[in-house]
């Protein structure tokens, strides 16, 4: 689950073993915002042990958000 408020952002969910899984690409049809969102994916094709990220990316310009929590529940 992740909680995010700002703009429209890109976030993936990083393994340990550095493989990217897509959890939501922007779309110029949001207007931003908050984000209260559970995302789901198979995640199966990498290790459960060390250590995940969430990596948020912001793709337009001037674009300011605030990252405030997030969960993994395998």
């Amino acid at each position: 689950m992740a909680g995010i408020s700002g703009s429209d952002p890109k976030i993936c969910l990083v393994a340990p073993d550095g493989r990217a899984y897509g959890l939501k690409e922007t779309s110029a049809s949001e207007s931003g915002g908050t984000l209260t969102r559970t995302y789901s994916v198979d995640a199966s094709a990498s290790p459960a042990n060390g250590t995940w990220k969430l990596q948020v990316a912001d793709v337009y310009p001037d674009g300011i958000g605030t990252l405030d929590n997030w969960s993994l529940t395998f």
